[in-house]
């Protein structure tokens, strides 16, 4: 509580810097991280608006390090958060999304992580483990291919795939497809099993959205 109230003090302040170094020279040396999950998130987003405050290369530097913590919840924070950066060094999230594309058996968490890659690097998707999903019955499965040259394959459970819908920035996918497709998104009792939801065709596009089953046995499915 202390250092919660210390810190939001100094930002309601507009001292950034010092709740920063406050959290700098205190986080690292706790040894747990139970009940400074806040505290964590605030350390992480201060030093994110201080690089692009500053752009000093130190804020980089000690961000970069929060995608090699040891804790989990400090490398997914961070790497979530450093998608959506518009900076070169989004990319530099991208080891730690695999890892949790690959390890991860959290439905939601490997969604996310699918979310976070597409905004960096749409093209070279990993495949995951349909399996990964079987806490949903049905998945929605989005395949695009534009100008014959990037292949991008997302599985996301409907509520997933609702956002991704919203900041889709594909040339062949209208306005008013979107707006078609959410209104299927709303009918999901009515989904019948690999029901395509929609499916579009042009010279240098192609986009499928498809519903399918979560295979409940089977280890591996990605085709």
């Amino acid at each position: 509580i202390l250092y919660t109230t210390y810190t939001e003090c100094e930002i309601r302040h507009d001292r950034p810097e010092r709740a920063w170094t406050f959290l700098h020279s205190t986080l690292p040396e706790l040894k747990t991280l139970n009940g400074y999950e806040y505290m964590w998130t605030r350390y992480i987003e201060l030093t994110e608006n201080l690089f692009f405050d500053t752009f000093k290369p130190k804020y980089w530097n000690i961000y970069e390090s929060f995608l090699r913590h040891p804790w989990k919840f400090v490398r997914y924070y961070s790497a979530f958060r450093l998608s959506y950066w518009d900076h070169p060094y989004k990319k530099h999230a991208l080891p730690v999304l695999r890892e949790i594309l690959e390890t991860s058996s959290n439905s939601d968490l490997i969604a996310r992580a699918q979310l976070a890659w597409y905004r960096i690097s749409p093209q070279n998707m990993p495949k995951i483990k349909l399996s990964s999903m079987k806490k949903y019955k049905e998945i929605v499965r989005i395949s695009v291919h534009m100008n014959n040259e990037a292949n991008i394959l997302l599985h996301l459970p409907l509520e997933w795939a609702k956002i991704w819908l919203q900041s889709a920035d594909i040339p062949s996918l209208s306005d008013k497809a979107k707006n078609e497709l959410l209104k299927k998104f709303q009918n999901e009792e009515l989904f019948e099993e690999n029901e395509v939801l929609l499916e579009i065709r042009d010279p240098k596009n192609y986009v499928k959205v498809e519903v399918i089953h979560v295979p409940k046995h089977q280890e591996e499915h990605d085709d």
